[in-house]
């Protein structure tokens, strides 16, 4: 019986043993699992940390980019503005420089004409002078009945000079 008590002794004392390992393990387990735990919840505070950095930069681009939008809006609105004050004067200028073209259409019409009347006119004058000059050169017959004398036939000439001076 002794073996046996001592076999019993043995056996109870490795169970014990052995609940003693598992207590402990569960001990170091469960202190694995909160530092475990608390390593997520830094990771998580830290991840929400940035993320609310994040949250505020995107906010601060959000009314940067707003003001930017309303700037350019206000600037689109003044330049709409400008475009159409541009396309009314346009028009009015559109407008001036036909009436400027028709009344230039009129006066280069009324200056052809009077360049036409003008060299007609010149025309007329330069035949006329052509005519008084043969004229005033040429024998004329009352020199045929004017008395001898040398201015007379110094401006009459002879009939012969005056054909001669034709040529």
């Amino acid at each position: 019986m002794q073996t046996q008590g001592f076999v019993a002794l043995v056996s109870i004392s490795a169970s014990l043993l052995v609940v003693g390992i598992m207590l402990e393990r569960r001990k170091g387990m469960s202190h694995l699992y909160k530092e475990l735990e608390t390593a997520d919840l830094v990771s998580l505070n830290d991840q929400l940390s940035k993320l609310d950095i994040y949250k505020v930069q995107l906010e601060n681009l959000l009314s940067k980019g707003t003001k930017i939008a309303e700037d350019e809006e206000k600037n689109v609105e003044e330049a709409v503005a400008d475009v159409e004050k541009m396309k009314t004067e346009i028009t009015i200028c559109q407008e001036e420089k036909e009436t400027k073209a028709e009344e230039l259409a009129g006066k280069e019409h009324e200056h052809t004409e009077i360049e036409a009347n003008l060299k007609s006119e010149h025309d007329a004058w330069n035949q006329e002078i052509a005519n008084l000059r043969a004229q005033a050169t040429g024998y004329r017959q009352i020199c045929d009945f004017v008395k001898d004398d040398p201015t007379v036939k110094k401006m009459c000439g002879t009939k012969q000079e005056t054909l001669l001076r034709r040529r």
